[in-house]
């Protein structure tokens, strides 16, 4: 039984495909990344932006449910997503060989959570929303550079 609890909460868009697979065990994993967006100005007037990217992991037991009925279907690049899970730091080396650490979220378990705010952008600028999941979106349910592709 877990002592501890954690939690880390991301509204952003949707970098690129989520890759589904499903796993020796049975149980389906979507792979993908959400960009969340910081602008400011500093004091001098100088404007920052800046992306941060976090990876998000998705399980699903059975055959139906969050990876299925739902990131298969209504995830997309450039949609925005709401997400609740446990966060996860990993250490990696990058392509030049540096030492370097990033965040992933695991969705699939009790109390996680995955919203649909958006669809992705259309030519215009707007967002096109997706037609209803008519599914409980929690995962609880049974059923190069930084730039932004958006």
């Amino acid at each position: 039984m877990a002592t501890g609890f954690a939690k880390i909460s991301v509204l952003g868009h949707v970098g690129q495909a989520p890759k589904i697979t499903q796993l020796p065990s049975g149980m389906w994993a979507a792979n993908f990344s959400i960009a969340v967006n910081e602008d400011y100005r500093k004091a001098d007037g100088t404007e920052v932006k800046n992306v941060h990217w976090y990876r998000i992991d998705a399980l699903q037991k059975g055959e139906k449910g969050l990876v299925t009925n739902v990131v298969r279907q209504y995830v997309v690049p450039g949609t925005l997503l709401y997400v609740e899970g446990f966060p996860q730091q990993e250490e990696y080396t990058d392509k030049n060989g540096n030492k370097a650490r990033s965040f992933k979220i695991r969705l699939g378990h009790p109390g996680t959570v995955l919203q649909l705010c958006g669809g992705p952008r259309t030519g215009n600028g707007a967002a096109k929303a997706p037609e209803s999941a008519g599914e409980d979106m929690t995962s609880g349910s049974t059923l190069g550079k930084d730039e932004i592709p958006f």
